[in-house]
């Protein structure tokens, strides 16, 4: 496991700006920011923990594979729109 951490833009923000690869500046970055000492930091910091995997042979049939998947959602996302698009333009021009 490892982690990174993540300093608050703001007080009254749960959105998370800046994060880091160590605590340490971290700390130092939401004492700048914040204008707070070490230990009230800690309220602007989150520590996000992540599993590293080491990486995978990929083929390149499983490559063509997602282009493939990726190009056919792409033409029925395309078809829904435009069979919307049609239908609404019918309903318009009967009223």
């Amino acid at each position: 496991m490892k982690s990174i951490y993540s300093v608050k833009s703001s007080k009254y923000s749960d959105n998370y700006q800046i994060a880091f690869g160590n605590r340490q500046d971290a700390v130092k970055c939401a004492c700048a920011m914040h204008e707070v000492d070490a230990a009230g930091a800690t309220a602007y910091i989150k520590e996000l923990i992540y599993y590293e995997r080491t990486p995978q042979k990929i083929d390149l049939c499983d490559v063509d594979r997602v282009v493939d998947l990726a190009i056919s959602a792409t033409l029925q996302s395309y078809d829904r729109v435009s069979e919307h698009i049609v239908n609404r333009m019918g309903a318009e021009n009967e009223s």
